[in-house]
């Protein structure tokens, strides 16, 4: 019997791992944070910023929580000067007023009411006269983070503050990789007083469970108990692993043509997650196993550190936890003197520093999703 292509097609647009959510229909979770994302956008002339780990579903929150409202995306890059950010978000709104709104590419000029501006050399002043005083209007600046610490992501932070006085009508969403809105900011938030903070932590075992539900109703396809309590608890609690790891176990079950989840299908699913986040994540796990010359004391270190509740932790816990894991296999501990060694070796260039000892002296992996693939490939 042969698979059913279309079903294995509706897999990947009802698991969303590499692009955002849009449809209110298929998003899960976040409730707390959608009602307070729904009261900043009813507050002139307050702005919100949702910071959050990589992975963590900012985007799509930014989508749903701005759902059939007018609403302007500007995605910003490394190498953008602020006139870049306010150049795409008045292109952004020539795509929703086309109307009010003209654009010669020819001699890069945008013109809207009389009004026009060298598209390359926009600021505040000019944004400020382009944008309307009516109706209500929601401008997402995404991966606000890649501007870094300089000119831009001052400017920006001024640009709240202007809207705010000038166009209350206006709500500026800035999202982007960072535990907070100063850090988001880069130190200038002291310059933004009307910012709502909307922080994204890790989702709660019921909340990645209704992703994995939502996506059983869909498909009409049903994953067994411990399938989805072993989903859970390997994907990190982040909806990026949950919905990796369900599209290629969804798959495994379809391919297979069964509409029951197994076991089976899950291994074959955190196998096929692993290797797709291989080119992004693999190469610096590999780096830092490689340059493992004595035993196996670095894979051990990152396994202990994938499988701890914290985030960032002492020496000493990490260590004991290591060592927990070692009896449990009856393996030989380690001392915490060869821990720490490993630990430099660990947060040096010669391992890719895969992991980062912070100005507390926490441990962390430096790039937060590889905390999820040390699991997954642990999982395989």
């Amino acid at each position: 019997m042969q698979p059913d292509l279309q079903l294995l097609d509706l897999v990947n647009s009802t698991f969303r791992p590499h692009a955002a959510i849009e449809d209110p229909a298929a998003f899960k979770g976040r409730m707390k944070e959608q009602r307070e994302i729904h009261e900043a956008l009813n507050s002139p002339g307050l702005h919100v910023a949702i910071v959050g780990e990589r992975g963590a579903g900012k985007t799509s929150l930014a989508n749903i929580a701005t759902y059939n409202r007018k609403t302007i995306k500007a995605f910003c890059k490394k190498s953008y000067t602020f006139a870049d950010v306010c150049r795409i978000i008045m292109l952004g709104f020539g795509e929703q007023f086309p109307e009010q709104f003209e654009f010669n590419a020819e001699n890069n000029t945008i013109r809207r009411q009389g009004l026009s501006f060298r598209a390359d050399r926009i600021g505040s002043a000019e944004l400020l006269r382009f944008l309307p005083s009516d109706p209500h209007l929601c401008i997402i600046v995404d991966e606000v983070d890649s501007l870094g610490r300089g000119e831009p992501t001052l400017m920006l932070g001024e640009l709240c503050k202007e809207i705010s006085t000038h166009r209350p009508n206006i709500t500026l969403i800035l999202v982007g990789i960072a535990e907070t809105a100063a850090e988001l900011l880069a130190g200038h938030i002291s310059n933004v007083r009307n910012l709502q903070q909307i922080q994204l932590d890790r989702m709660s075992d019921e909340e990645l469970r209704s992703i994995i539900h939502h996506g059983e109703g869909r498909l009409n396809i049903r994953f067994g108990p411990e399938v989805i309590s072993q989903l859970v608890m390997i994907s990190d609690r982040t909806p990026f692993f949950v919905h990796i790891i369900a599209t290629r176990t969804a798959r495994a079950a379809i391919e297979r043509c069964s509409d029951i989840v197994t076991l089976d299908d899950l291994n074959k699913g955190i196998s096929g997650a692993a290797e797709s986040c291989r080119v992004e994540l693999g190469g610096h796990y590999d780096r830092a196993l490689a340059s493992d010359t004595l035993d196996t004391v670095h894979q051990e270190i990152l396994e202990a550190l994938a499988q701890m509740e914290a985030r960032s932790v002492p020496k000493q816990r990490l260590c004991s936890q290591v060592n927990l894991t070692a009896r449990e296999a009856n393996k030989p501990e380690r001392t915490p003197q060869q821990i720490g060694r490993i630990l430099k070796r660990l947060t040096s260039p010669v391992c890719g520093q895969i992991l980062t000892q912070d100005t507390s002296n926490l441990i962390r992996f430096t790039a937060p999703l590889m905390r999820g693939y040390v699991k997954l490939r642990v999982g395989r």
